[in-house]
């Protein structure tokens, strides 16, 4: 990437809004506008469609964002390194298998207090929501609703249970009769 990518955005593609020099980062960084997106560029590119307004980015801002993904702690929900990171969809971050939208929040002041918040109400992987201790049976939420699995068979979970409530041998019960 680097150099050309640069040339290329810049001859084909943009409109260059500014450039700076980062003397923290030794470098220049370049933030370029094509068609309704914004994007700042060093050697990485970055799209700020979420974020804000390209006029309202800095020097500041644009190093922080190139710098990305980065740690900002250890999450006393999760009990692991919570990485803050932009994706296709915005900023997020991840801990321990959960990932959560925070495009609700700051990024450039987000703290780790605000991570445990956003973490509490995010999913696991692949939409995890109970596990049960020394099985493989887990509630996950899919596309159409909650169901219960063992890792080969799925069973939609009843409408009159709370999955606080559900038990080993009631989601193991619900399991064998539907193999039969």
């Amino acid at each position: 990437l680097g150099l050309n990518t640069i040339q290329v955005f810049r001859k084909y593609f943009s409109i260059l809004i500014w450039d700076f020099f980062s003397t923290v980062r030794d470098e220049k960084i370049h933030i370029l506008k094509y068609s309704r997106f914004t994007y700042i560029l060093n050697y990485w590119v970055r799209s700020l469609k979420f974020l804000f307004w390209y006029e309202d980015c800095d020097l500041d801002k644009a190093v922080f964002l190139l710098s990305l993904p980065k740690s900002i702690g250890v999450s006393k929900t999760t009990n692991e390194e919570v990485v803050l990171d932009l994706g296709r969809f915005g900023p997020y971050i991840k801990s321990g298998g959960k990932n959560a939208s925070i495009a609700k929040f700051d990024i450039f002041s987000f703290s780790i207090d605000e991570a445990d918040e956003a973490l509490k109400s995010a999913t696991g992987a692949k939409g995890l929501i109970k596990d049960f201790e020394g099985s493989k049976v887990q509630v996950k939420k899919g596309r159409y609703g909650m169901y219960i699995t063992d890792g080969k068979v799925n069973v939609k979970f009843p409408k009159d249970k709370e999955v606080d409530k559900v038990t080993l041998k009631e989601c193991e019960a619900l399991i064998k009769d539907k193999q039969k």
